[in-house]
């Protein structure tokens, strides 16, 4: 099977990262950071969006956690 990138899309809410978040949650949060993996792990890209910052510490978290995501993602398409 090809590898296909996953994109996981994170938001800050009040200081609290949700992953995949809801159209009205999206409306309400200061920023949106979705990051594309590769099946291997890698980084394939990002996009941030919004007006506040995110700390090193925010970037690093959510890329980690988008990754484990985006593998358990890939394990269910492989199910279908």
């Amino acid at each position: 099977m090809r590898d296909v990138p996953v994109a996981v899309t994170a938001v800050e809410i009040g200081g609290t990262i949700m992953l995949d978040p809801s159209l009205n949650e999206q409306s309400i949060a200061g920023t949106k950071l979705t990051v594309i993996s590769n099946q291997d792990g890698g980084l394939s890209g990002m996009q941030k969006s919004g007006v506040l910052p995110l700390t090193t510490e925010q970037i690093n978290y959510i890329v980690d956690i988008s990754i484990e995501k985006a593998k358990e993602l890939r394990e269910k398409f492989l199910e279908i």
